[in-house]
């Protein structure tokens, strides 16, 4: 930073132009101050968009030497256009053999994610703020997309006190929105995040967060998923709030309701004393 200052000081007063070029946390980063507060200055922030999906499939291409498949397309829209995400994860695919090429077209087989792609993110995601980072793991446990409200009744804490740390996260480009509601910018972020939990800790958390979803009141549905996904075979109060959040929703949204039912039967097993009621509704 210092020879960059130094540098910019001198450029003012020649014909030098110097390009310098910083990821988030913030377009106003150290070095971008540094740039602007220089006297004379006449930078230029040039922000980079993510890259849309045919130049996803372009820079694909151009890096295998092929046009890339229906998984493997799918699989690179997954990291939302951000160039990093999309050489590391083609590079990792092909450094795992993952990778097939006939008829000059790549494919892979379906979801997988290379190691190096996983250690990238987690890596950018241990920079975020203590906080921000303990709030973006709790984060992912709600989905790819989450309401503000609903953060806090898991947080046990109010949504004016989640500001700061979501904040960070947006400003490091790990999660999108302001307000009331958030999303996880990349759903491969979502997904290497969730995966990094063991299945059994995964569990324990789905059901503190169906449980706190609860308390705050928070709609039935979003309860009901929660501790679907933190219920063993059986499970009485999963059945519970499935069933009711069934009822809530079936005159707005049957079909809705009839995956929650659908849910519920897989879950309480042909021997479950409710398993007739549920077949029926």
């Amino acid at each position: 930073l210092v020879a960059v200052e130094r540098l910019a000081d001198r450029v003012t007063r020649s014909k030098v132009v110097v390009v310098a070029t910083t990821r988030p946390p913030s377009p106003m980063s150290h070095l971008a101050r540094v740039i602007y507060d220089t006297p004379g200055s006449r930078a230029q922030l040039v922000e980079l968009h993510p890259l849309t999906d045919d130049g996803v499939e372009a820079m694909a291409e151009n890096l295998l030497g092929a046009r890339p498949g229906r998984r493997l397309s799918a699989l690179l829209r997954a990291v939302g256009g951000n160039p990093l995400y999309v050489r590391e994860t083609l590079l990792g695919l092909r450094a795992d053999g993952a990778l097939r090429v006939r008829a000059g077209v790549a494919e892979v087989e379906e979801g997988s994610v290379p190691a190096r792609v996983r250690a990238v993110v987690l890596r950018q995601l241990r920079a975020l703020p203590g906080d921000s980072m303990r709030l973006v793991r709790l984060a992912c446990f709600l989905g790819a997309s989450f309401p503000l409200d609903d953060l806090a009744a898991v947080a046990d804490r109010s949504p004016s006190e989640l500001v700061e740390g979501l904040t960070a996260a947006v400003d490091a480009g790990v999660l999108t929105g302001s307000g009331q509601h958030f999303a996880f910018r990349h759903e491969s972020v979502h997904s290497i995040l969730y995966d990094e939990q063991p299945p059994a800790a995964r569990k324990a958390v789905h059901r503190q967060v169906g449980l706190a979803l609860a308390r705050h009141g928070a709609s039935s549905v979003r309860v009901a998923e929660q501790l679907a996904l933190a219920a063993d075979s059986g499970d009485g109060l999963a059945l519970e709030w499935l069933e009711r959040a069934a009822g809530d929703i079936l005159p707005r949204q049957p079909d809705v309701a009839s995956q929650l039912l659908g849910t519920a039967v897989q879950l309480a097993g042909p021997l479950h004393p409710a398993h007739g009621r549920l077949v029926v509704a």
